[in-house]
């Protein structure tokens, strides 16, 4: 009944239900006081149980540390067991925020649930930040950092570096969302598995390393892409054939390179995860080589590559050597992605990789394009400007230029004159690489060159030189699978002095190198990186770069 009901009632009945009122109300707050009372009195019941309950685990573990330390070592250990029991109420929330945010990760896989791990992380902090603000919170963190004070230094070290360490640990276990958000072994993984120690020698520490670049690729193919058996043991196989092998020239020169850099910069030597990804570059160089090589034996016809039959002459490869070299390809940009995706450099290290195989499969169209297929023979084709494309762009920019360009954008390099610089004298080692190539084969060797109408530094200088007489005899005998015809344009580069006009032209190239690399743009680089590159290419008479 309202006020407004009441005023219509006679005076006496008001007066009766005003009565009833206040009684009613007095009721009321009686009956809500001694529910209150009841309620507390069950609270303080329940904190005095959890009290209780906490003090005699504490006393058991304080009884069970004095039994295993012993009574001695206990006593001496008293202040680090006082701040271990001064952290006792953080546990909890701690332990809890743990395994529900572990939990997510297994209930909703590693993607969603590191996103929903992070989310959760809000209401989790705020947890901490509500006991640390609580008056006996404040007391027991007021107690830790007494009781921190009379801890000798050491102790206070080993408690912090604990600390961060499972701070790190939690993180890295509850909050990661893996690589790209696949079920892979995630980027900071691949670093743990780099080895301790790697072998002094070069060489040596390459072939250590190959397994673990050569599972970055495999090891994802059947819980990322689904993969079957057979084609996880098919991709291994073309790995494990084709990428090791050979004398591992390009993929060293890069080790030497971020060598130099380290010691002309920091006076000391790489450490052994700078080793380690120094090594993983230098095998990206090797496997781009690979794909190279296993295209160019199916264009070439070739038998033989590395005292091994080409990948191509396997009865269960055949043609799908062509899918293979893309493949190849393709997984050094795998690799660099998921050792170096989260680097500064990356992005500038896959453009490098991407312009240098541009540029050599330019080159190789160069090279294939040396005489029409359908059209007769045409010597005019072997220009001095064409041989220099194909020397620069088919064999300077993965085998000279690549090598060393890494070392540079590893190590923070972004002048682009520097790198300019650097072009034109990978171009000019190019050069001298492909003519000594040239010589050996068409002088020294069985004259393969000639019968297969190789654009050459060879017929290039003897086409400079000929007269009519001798051009024709080239046009007759140049390209012919005959071994007179052979005989017969070796014959043709003795009588024009082309072995002379070779030694020449080395030391001429020898010099323009030496004065390209004392190029002003070319400061930032460590003085002694190119004399390794030049007495590697110009000492080794069999030029092993190729």
């Amino acid at each position: 009944m309202d006020d407004a009901e009441v005023d219509l009632l006679p005076e006496d009945v008001v007066k009766v239900v005003d009565k009833a009122r206040s009684r009613g109300g007095a009721a009321v707050g009686d009956a809500a006081g001694g529910l209150k009372e009841k309620v507390e009195a069950v609270e303080a019941k329940a904190q005095e149980a959890l009290a209780g309950l906490i003090h005699e685990g504490q006393e058991m573990a304080a009884g069970g540390a004095r039994k295993l330390l012993g009574d001695a070592a206990y006593e001496k250990a008293g202040p680090q067991l006082e701040v271990l029991g001064a952290l006792q109420p953080f546990f909890v929330p701690v332990i809890g925020g743990v395994v529900l945010l572990g939990g997510l990760r297994v209930v909703l896989g590693p993607r969603m649930g590191g996103r929903a791990g992070k989310l959760l992380c809000v209401p989790v902090l705020a947890l901490a930040l509500g006991l640390l603000s609580s008056d006996e919170a404040s007391a027991d963190v007021s107690a830790v950092l007494a009781l921190a004070l009379r801890l000798d230094d050491v102790v206070k070290l080993a408690v912090a570096s604990a600390f961060f360490a499972a701070t790190y640990l939690v993180a890295d276990l509850c909050l990661g969302a893996g690589d790209g958000g696949s079920s892979a072994p995630r980027r900071r993984d691949l670093f743990r598995r780099y080895p301790r120690k790697l072998p002094p020698g070069r060489k040596e520490a390459f072939l250590h390393m190959l397994p673990l670049v050569l599972q970055t690729v495999t090891e994802e193919l059947e819980p990322v892409f689904a993969l079957p058996l057979d084609v996880y043991e098919y991709v291994k196989a073309l790995m494990d054939y084709n990428v090791p092998g050979g004398q591992l020239d390009r993929g060293i020169m890069v080790l030497e390179c971020m060598e130099q850099f380290e010691q002309a910069r920091r006076f000391h030597k790489l450490g052994v995860e700078a080793r380690c990804q120094a090594v993983t570059l230098g095998w990206c160089v090797e496997m781009l080589q690979a794909s190279f090589f296993v295209a160019d034996d199916v264009m070439s016809g070739a038998n033989m590559r590395r005292a091994q039959p080409c990948w191509y002459k396997r009865p269960d490869v055949a043609q799908n050597a062509v899918n293979d070299a893309v493949l190849l390809k393709n997984f050094v940009f795998r690799v660099l992605q998921r050792h170096f995706g989260d680097k500064p450099y990356y992005a500038r290290l896959q453009d490098l990789f991407l312009t240098v195989s541009y540029q050599t499969h330019l080159g190789v169209l160069l090279y294939l394009t040396r005489q029409s297929y359908t059209s007769p023979k045409d010597l005019n084709r072997f220009t001095q400007e064409r041989w220099s494309s194909i020397a620069k762009y088919r064999i300077a920019m993965y085998s000279v230029y690549l090598p060393i360009a890494i070392g540079m954008v590893v190590n923070g390099v972004t002048d682009d004159a520097a790198y300019q610089q650097l072009e034109v004298v990978s171009a000019q080692m190019g050069e001298y690489i492909q003519a000594h190539e040239d010589y050996l084969s068409g002088l020294r060797g069985r004259g393969g060159d000639i019968s297969s109408s190789k654009c050459t530094w060879l017929v290039v200088k003897a086409l400079q030189k000929a007269g009519m007489d001798q051009r024709r005899a080239l046009q007759q005998n140049y390209g012919v699978m005959d071994p007179a015809a052979v005989a017969t344009v070796k014959a043709l580069y003795n009588d024009l002095g082309l072995e002379g006009d070779f030694h020449q032209y080395e030391e001429e190239a020898y010099r323009n190198i030496k004065k390209s690399v004392r190029s002003p743009a070319l400061r930032e680089l460590p003085k002694g990186l190119f004399d390794t590159v030049l007495g590697a290419i110009f000492n080794n008479k069999s030029s092993h770069l190729t």
